[in-house]
Order: structure tokens, then C-alpha cells, then sequence
């Protein structure tokens, strides 16, 4: 890999939502990281309807299925499509449950995307009211993934 490639690549993560990315070619190991007022969250409004495919296909409105954002939700949306993870490996606890008080920034779940793992951080502090997906589910880009009851400060 050379100086050209790593520019190249420093430019596309900078221009994307993934906030944390290590990679590892052939005995070059980079990792680039955004702070977390850089990192891109989408806004409760960005959040659209999205279509699952399963067998058989099915189609999900996440305004009807999973719900208006009650008062003080807040969406925690998927800036990928992937695979969504509640843990970070297949024996660990969930990295969130419902009912339990997070910080803004932290993880709350993984989406694997093209074997990249990205860790999804809170948009907020508050309380996880609702988790939306199941482990393994493939979700589509901008697909709400829980929500988040904001604190009160």
C-alpha cells in the first residue's frame, strides 16, 4: 500500500458515516478514527421507511411496525446496510438491553458491512426504550435500530 492508496482511502472515510476504521494489508496496519462531533449521526427526521427482504419478501414502514418516535426518542439508525450485532463477539452480553442508561458515544451495537465491523454509537444519553432488530438481521441504510429516551439535563 502505498502513499497514494492511504490518501485515497483517508479522503473516502472522511467522506463517509463510519466514524472508526482499522484495516490490516499484508504488514501495514492503519486505524482512523473521527472525534465523535465528526463522526455523521442521522437526525430523527432522516430516518425513512424501509423494505426488508426475507422469505417472502416483506415490506416494513418503520412509522407503523416500529413506531412514531414517542416525545423524547431519539432513532439510533444504521449508516450502512449490513448485518446488525447486539454483541461484540457471538459469547459476550449485549452491548445494550432495553431499559438500561447509555452516554452519547457509546457503543450501543455493531453493523457489519463488506466484513468491516462499525460500531454504532448513542446520538444521545438516556435510556434504550425499544430495540427494533433482532441479531443477525440485515439492515438497510438509515433503518432505525432502537430508540434512546433522552436525558433530561
Amino acid at each position: 500500500m502505498d502513499l497514494a492508496e492511504i490518501k485515497q482511502l483517508m479522503r473516502e472515510f472522511s467522506d463517509s458515516p463510519i466514524f472508526r476504521l482499522s484495516l490490516e494489508y499484508d504488514s501495514v496496519k492503519i486505524m482512523l478514527e473521527k472525534q465523535a462531533a465528526e463522526a455523521r449521526q442521522a437526525s430523527p427526521a432522516a430516518c425513512q421507511p424501509v423494505t426488508v427482504v426475507s422469505q417472502p419478501a416483506v415490506t416494513i414502514n418503520a412509522e407503523e411496525d416500529c413506531g412514531k418516535p414517542k416525545d423524547d426518542e431519539i432513532p439510533v439508525c444504521s449508516p450502512v446496510v449490513g448485518v446488525y450485532y447486539a454483541t461484540p463477539s457471538p459469547d459476550a452480553e449485549p452491548f445494550v438491553q432495553v431499559g438500561q442508561q447509555v452516554k452519547k458515544g457509546q457503543t450501543v451495537c455493531i453493523v457489519e458491512a463488506m466484513k468491516m465491523m462499525n460500531e454504532i454509537p448513542a446520538p444521545v444519553s438516556g435510556k434504550v426504550t425499544r430495540i427494533l432488530v433482532k441479531p443477525e438481521d440485515t439492515v438497510e441504510y438509515n433503518q432505525p435500530l432502537m430508540f434512546i429516551s433522552q436525558a433530561q439535563e
